[in-house]
């Protein structure tokens, strides 16, 4: 992955929570939701390397102000 792609798409991700082996992260806007289609397979490499066992991961739209 690219320094821009990182910064564009995954830097402004948070995380929510974790409940029952789901990783939950939190997007800013709806066009993010691109970003579990696009790097799901880099985020579970990632999340294998570093030892998680999150059977998956959920994207949610921050809520308003």
């Amino acid at each position: 992955m690219n320094r821009h792609s990182f910064e564009t798409w995954l830097r402004p991700t948070r995380f929510a929570g974790e409940q029952s082996g789901v990783l939950y992260v939190r997007i800013p806007t709806s066009e993010f939701r691109h970003v579990a289609e696009k790097y799901a397979a880099l985020i579970s490499e990632a999340i294998a390397e570093l030892g998680m066992e999150f059977r998956d991961v959920k994207f949610e739209e921050a809520s308003g102000p």
